[in-house]
């Protein structure tokens, strides 16, 4: 009989071997699945041109009988060497003690060459190019040990020495065993008096954790070559007029190949990573930028290896430039009248590459369209149309990025002359005053009245220009208006000076005649034409 003291020792132990048999065998699997990942990837170096066939698969046993698990996969076409890799367990405690792995009818690894101090094993396997039988059986692990096999052995470090060698224990006995297994069968069943169904629970527990394999299968010289980059947007060496460019790449590996793996694929603009604004398939990659590249060259690239692990990668070059020219017209002024119905367009550019071109609009439609000539930074187009009245000319300039710009200017045609009306003096009048005052007006508002060659007053139409000087006799006077367009109309009128007094020349009747007749007829001449004369 066990004291008291004993009997509390015992049921705490119970619980943490409940606890740790029912609860944390989880926690195992879930370590375990990390720890198969570390094992497959840290302790073996994997070649380029290894090629995954088969797993990583999971082999566990718990207690019972050893079950044989039978796979198949399919070899590579192009080799027939491969590697068998195992990984044991996650710990001592749900390693392996003894199993064998059957590889097409050849034995690859026998009931020995496992104990709970091997993490890991490799070994070289023939295969063949179609399909490839593997044949499992996880004889002994954590839990059960030898007990359940029909057979005794013997260890040493966990390694067989004696036993069975055909990969073969059909019979399970939980009672057998060596001699340290019986010992601590007898150590168990002396613990469960007292406690009998905690402490059976408890122990069952314990001998229910998992014991556990991972194998995995690699081809040698499946694949060889490198994935295939094509189809780069941007293309190589364009320019474009965006800041957030659209980035993607084709790629396929070849016939007969592992495949890309998509986990690889990495893309970077000006050595900067970009993989996670990317969408990634097994075709191409898509990537959408979340922030404006500066104006200037920029470098994609593209990494990535198929999945026996051939790398390949891909650079190309692109331009962004999302500055539109600046252009400014210089000749004609905005608001101006012009009077030829063909001119030329002049201005200038900051973008000696751009092209320009000069469209000319009248009454809401197109008339025309003039592609200009640069000469350096300096833009002029000839021959462009106008319609006559309001004319809008818009020039516009287009970079090589295919960012623009544009000025538009408006102009009127006016192809009429002015015409000039005089109200004074009037035409043909004479006058004994030596100045004139001159008046009149315009059929539009003029630019500009002369009076013979000089400035008169404008008011709207009307114009005046006083004090005219006259000469003696007759005078023509000169009146030209200048429109808006320099379209010049003229009118004259002619005013004759004559301040010298008339003569009268009497030839009848005689200077001194005497005559009895009460009328008389008189003549004689005058020494300018008279307006009258009594």
């Amino acid at each position: 009989m066990h004291s008291a003291e004993q009997e509390k020792g015992l049921s705490a132990q119970h619980k943490w071997e409940r606890w740790r048999g029912r609860d944390f065998v989880w926690l195992v699997w879930m370590v375990f699945v990390v720890f198969v990942v570390s094992v497959l990837g840290n302790a073996f170096e994997s070649q380029a041109a290894d090629l995954t066939l088969f797993g990583p698969k999971t082999y566990s046993r718990v207690h019972g009988k050893p079950a044989t698990i039978t796979d198949s996969f399919s070899g590579c076409a192009s080799g027939t060497s491969g590697v068998l890799r195992l990984a044991n367990g996650s710990d001592k405690d749900n390693r392996v003690s003894s199993a064998v792995v059957i590889l097409n009818g050849k034995r690859v690894i026998g009931e020995h060459d496992l104990n709970k101090k091997v993490p890991a094993l490799e070994r070289t396997v023939a295969l063949k190019p179609g399909a490839n039988i593997l044949s499992v059986t996880v004889k002994s692990g954590e839990g059960d040990d030898d007990r359940h096999d029909g057979k005794s052995h013997h260890h040493e470090n966990g390694v067989d020495t004696k036993g069975n060698t055909d990969g073969h224990d059909d019979v399970r006995n939980s009672s057998g065993g060596n001699s340290d297994k019986a010992g601590k069968g007898e150590h168990h069943e002396d613990h469960g008096e007292g406690n009998d169904d905690g402490h059976h629970e408890g122990d069952d527990d314990h001998r229910h954790d998992p014991a556990l394999l991972v194998i995995e299968i690699l081809g040698r010289g499946c694949d060889a070559i490198p994935p295939t980059i094509s189809t780069h947007q941007p293309i190589d060496g364009t320019l474009l007029n965006i800041a957030r460019p659209v980035v993607s790449v084709s790629y396929s590996d070849n016939s007969g190949g592992s495949g890309v793996d998509i986990d690889s694929v990495r893309v970077s603009i000006d050595g900067g990573d970009i993989s996670n604004m990317c969408s990634v398939t097994a075709t191409d990659v898509t990537c959408a930028l979340t922030g404006d590249l500066a104006d200037g060259t920029h470098t994609a690239t593209v990494v990535l290896s198929d999945l026996a692990m051939n790398p390949s990668s891909s650079s190309w070059r692109f331009t962004t430039d999302t500055t539109p020219p600046q252009v400014a017209v210089t000749a004609p002024q905005s608001g101006q009248h012009l009077g030829n119905p063909v001119i030329s367009v002049t201005g200038i550019v900051d973008d000696p590459t751009a092209k320009v071109t000069v469209v000319s609009t009248s009454l809401g439609a197109a008339t025309s369209t003039t592609l200009a000539m640069l000469t350096g930074l300096n833009f002029s187009a000839a021959d462009v149309p106008l319609s006559e009245g309001a004319n809008t000319l818009t020039v516009t300039a287009v970079d090589q990025a295919g960012n623009r710009s544009t000025m538009s200017v408006d102009v009127t045609l006016d192809t009429s002359l002015p015409v000039v009306t005089i109200t004074a003096p009037v035409n043909g009048s004479f006058t004994s005053v030596p100045m004139v005052n001159v008046s009149g007006s315009v059929s539009e508002a003029p630019a500009g009245v002369t009076v013979n060659g000089r400035s008169a007053v404008l008011t709207g139409q009307s114009f005046i220009l006083e004090s005219i000087p006259l000469a003696e006799g007759q005078n023509t006077i000169s009146i030209e208006a200048r429109d808006l367009a320099d379209n010049r109309g003229i009118a004259v009128t002619t005013v004759t000076l004559d301040t010298v007094n008339p003569q009268i020349f009497v030839t009848v009747p005689a200077d001194g005649l005497l005559t009895r007749n009460p009328q008389l007829t008189v003549s004689g001449t005058i020494s300018e034409l008279l307006t009258s004369l009594t």
